[in-house]
């Protein structure tokens, strides 16, 4: 579950001037602060909250406003403060909340009040999910990773990647991104956004937030959020059980604290509390929780009324405790929110409102709305009545014609875009507008780098209370072995030296033998637009007792990198099918442990130029010079852990019809490759559960020519490639995904077996590619052709099928996954494979039972099991 998943809200005050407003702490009768409360400006419509610390600051022009200090599980407090020309220490002290109790009349039949609180809440959610039809929102979120624990076995494995560089992650990390967008809202579900702050120690320089804006788009009034059955869902009585634990006055708003409690333990659904507004039926707070088989999460959301019109959320909260493979993190963020322009439904709000105007509807939509009305005005309705009136509510709420929205509508209702002068806002700016304060950690990685933080602050904190004066930081005598980053003074360039310990560099084949190898990067900031990444890498082969080496020279000239130009060039071993072979760790550990060398190699002292521009928003073109001296390699090693006496390794010799040995030779290779993509306008269409219809074919077109005589290159031929992809999302539990590939060679000539179609095949138990567009009964290398080709692959997902109705599975976020995989050619008439499988295991693993069909009869039939790391 990629759950690639956080968010909070901003405070812009229009003319502030620096320095005026309040600041303090919050909090309990025992002098504890109260981390995360929440503050809302009732004047200024804004909502804020204190850090982790109970510490917040509000800039605000000199005047009087009524603000009140809120939190979960303590009383509200209302004050009037007055704002000077200076910042105003304003401390503040909640009381723990004391819940009441309604009398009740109790009986053998008689149900928990929470029940009639949750079906009048369930029936009115399509209502509110609507009652607001436009707002803006100015909103700042910030979110904190904290590194904890990174086991020294998996250290130098730990690393995440922009695309560009791999960046490590060590024990004691934080990384931090705090940005400020500008939202517009649009109903149904539109939300125009626009980045205008973003300041981050994540790694890599994105203009677009890591922070999951997904937090606050969702909402707990829809069937699912984050993946997960909210409470107020029609279905929730089947997953959830509630219990009334009371009420309390918030101003003259009676508040109802409800329990949820999942009926079976389930990675979709959630426990804890859900606050509702009597009379409203709207959400006042949640604080719920969710565990996964990675750790648990928190998820704290206030509302406030805003203008007088609607109760919105006005601060999130969200926290994650992950603990998996010895590794431990947490993951903190928070948000304010400020509305302005905020626009009822009225219609829908009319319709609702006692004596509600319905002149302008049919006698059908009449007589409906009359019936929801009645049963809404019962002081009990029945789980059938609940569900009559919300489906009759949303039917109401959904009236207009979704699906006449043009692509050009679509756009302009979700357009996200980023300022140009986003990542240029300087430390003042941030201290100014900034409506959370900053922990010491989160100080400490914006001044020095998200490196070992948490040891920084906690060594400050000795020093400080042995010496207030500090000590010096201690240089890291061991860098030249472990590796290290030099920044220039602006940090943005720098040379990171990978040092002599790089483990994922340490592989083993039966050509090479054991080899390892030394990388590092070099990144310069040439512009605003530009960057030069130059990385070097030397290795060894052990057994062959060969230098391998490569240098890889890329220049980014365009913003957002449109524009990309790459020259590498070097000598060593390469796979035969290239990217589509066996990647080398599994080799390694095939070879060494069951003594199975799958995979092939060959010899190159290559130079390549690569050119990738984004001509259109739709077009991209991609260009490829290569020109290579090729030459055979045998094997060299004949080691492995077991099975010495019992298996023999098999000859660098791909298994494929149309091979040719080059007899001891060498093959200049001369190879110009052009690729054009097309990726046509997005139409969305909706239906009326909310959930988006995508389609976004995507269309290539190849042209690869072996040119001939040039620099006595021995390479001749040319070959048309064409392919089609498309996904298709159809709610959030159905997806589709197919690919349509095919190539014909005009003529063959000279063709080098690298230079062949590749057909992805893993004929492996177990592997480490991902099912999808994937042979999982064909060896490798055999289907490579000099001919024509065509491949199909199909691919349908959804949370529920067969075997998810077993109660056994029927809790986790797994998905079932049916597989249609056709190839075409001379070699391969028609060959067919069908697949099932349970995917999203543990988050990375899939098993599947995959049945072969050659020429339309039955071949094969075997177990698979995936690790999709890649």
């Amino acid at each position: 579950m990629k759950t690639q998943l956080l968010i909070v809200t901003l405070l812009v005050i229009g003319n502030i001037v620096t320095g005026q407003g309040i600041k303090g702490i919050i909090k309990d009768t025992k002098k504890q602060p109260v981390p995360f409360a929440t503050i809302y400006i009732e004047d200024l419509q804004t909502g804020t909250t204190a850090n982790q610390n109970g510490e917040y600051e509000i800039k605000a022009q000199p005047g009087k406003y009524k603000i009140i200090f809120r939190a979960l599980g303590f009383k509200s407090q209302k004050q009037e403060v007055e704002v000077a020309s200076d910042m105003k220490q304003f401390d503040v002290t909640l009381e723990t909340e004391v819940y009441q109790m309604k009398e009740v009349v109790i009986s053998n039949k008689s149900e928990d009040p929470a029940y009639g609180v949750m079906r009048k809440a369930i029936a009115y959610a399509p209502f509110h999910l609507r009652e607001v039809d436009k707002f803006k929102s100015s909103v700042y979120l910030r979110g904190t990773v904290y590194v904890d624990k990174i086991p020294k076995l998996i250290s130098k494995f730990a690393s995440v990647s922009d695309g560009k560089n791999e960046y490590k992650i060590k024990t004691g990390d934080v990384y931090v991104e705090e940005s400020v967008i500008d939202m517009e809202f649009t109903a149904p579900r539109f939300f125009k956004q626009k980045v205008t702050s973003l300041r981050s120690t994540f790694p890599g320089e994105s203009n677009n937030p890591i922070n999951p804006v997904m937090t606050i788009i969702a909402s707990f009034y829809q069937s699912e959020i984050l993946d997960m059955i909210s409470p107020l869902s029609p279905q929730a009585f089947q997953h959830y059980k509630f219990k009334y634990l009371g009420f309390f006055q918030d101003g003259e708003h009676t508040v109802d604290k409800i329990q949820v409690i999942p009926r079976r333990k389930s990675q979709e659904l959630f426990d804890g509390y859900i606050y509702i507004v009597e009379g409203r039926w709207c959400i006042h707070s949640v604080d719920l929780n969710n565990t996964q088989y990675w750790g648990t999460m928190n998820l704290k959301e206030i509302y406030s009324i805003v203008d007088n019109k609607a109760w919105m959320p006005v601060s999130y909260n969200f926290t994650i405790n992950a603990k998996i493979m010895g590794m431990r993190g947490r993951y903190k963020y928070n948000s304010s929110v400020k509305y302005t322009d905020v626009k009822l439904n009225e219609k829908l709000v009319a319709q609702f409102r006692k004596n509600g105007n319905a002149a302008d509807m049919d006698a059908k939509k009449k007589t409906d709305l009359a019936k929801t009305q009645a049963i809404l005005a019962k002081e009990r309705i029945t789980n059938r009545e609940m569900k009559k009136a919300s489906q009759k509510i949303e039917q109401l709420s959904y009236n207009e014609k979704l699906d006449t929205i043009t692509p050009a509508g679509y756009k302009e209702l979700t357009k996200r875009e980023t300022d140009t002068l986003a990542r240029k806002r300087d430390t003042s700016y941030w201290a100014e507008f900034r409506p959370v304060p900053l922990t010491a950690e989160e100080i400490k990685s914006f001044d020095e780098g998200p490196q070992s933080v948490l040891q920084k602050v906690k060594k400050d904190s000795i020093y400080q209370s042995k010496d207030t004066t500090g000590k010096p930081r201690k240089e890291n005598r061991l860098w030249f072995i472990m590796g290290k980053t030099f920044k220039s003074e602006d940090k943005k360039s720098w040379f990171r030296y990978g040092g002599l310990i790089q483990p994922e560099q340490l592989a083993f084949n039966t050509v090479d033998g054991f080899r390892y190898g030394l990388s590092s990067n070099l990144s310069l900031r040439l512009d605003s637009a530009g960057r030069l990444n130059i990385t070097p890498w030397v290795g060894y082969a052990f057994n062959r007792k060969a230098l391998m080496w490569a240098v890889n020279t890329q220049l980014i000239y365009l913003p957002q990198q449109k524009g990309i130009l790459e020259l590498n060039i070097g000598e060593q071993s390469r796979d035969f099918s290239q990217s589509d072979g066996m990647p080398g760790f599994m080799n390694s550990v095939y070879s060494l442990f069951l003594r199975k060398n799958y995979q092939k190699l060959y010899n190159t002292r290559y130079i390549e130029l690569k050119h990738n521009i984004r001509l259109h928003k739709a077009f991209q073109l991609s260009s490829n010079i290569m020109y290579e001296r090729i030459n055979e390699l045998d094997n060299h090693s004949d080691y492995s852990f077991f099975y010495r006496n019992s298996r023999e390794y098999t000859p660098n010799i791909p298994v494929n019809l149309n091979y040719q040995s080059l007899n001891g030779s060498y093959f200049r290779n001369f190879v110009v490759s052009n690729t054009l993509s097309f990726t046509p306008q997005r139409k969305p269409r909706y239906d009326i559960s909310k959930n988006y219809r995508r389609t976004s074919p995507s269309i290539s077109l190849g042209y690869d020519i072996g040119l001939n005589g040039i620099l006595n290159s021995d390479s001749k031929f040319q070959k048309i490639s064409m392919g089609i992809n498309q996904h298709l999302w159809f709610t959030r539990d159905r997806e589709i995904e197919y690919k349509l590939k095919g190539s014909y060679w005009l003529n063959s000539d000279k063709v080098y077996f690298s230079s062949f179609s590749h057909v992805k095949s893993y004929d492996l138990p177990v592997s480490f590619s991902q099912f999808g567009g994937t042979f999982q009964h064909l060896p490798f290398y055999v289907p490579n052709t000099n001919e024509w080709l065509f491949e199909g692959y199909f691919n349908y997902s959804t949370k529920l099928l067969v075997l998810k109705r077993l109660p056994l599975i029927s809790n986790k976020i797994w998905t079932e996954n049916i597989y249609l995989n056709y190839m075409h050619s001379p070699a391969f008439k028609h060959h067919m494979e069908l697949g099932y499988g349970l995917g999203q295991i543990w988050a990375v693993g899939e098993i599947g039972v995959f049945s072969a069909f050659d020429n339309w009869k039955y071949s094969a039939t075997g177990l698979k099991i995936s690790i999709g790391f890649n």
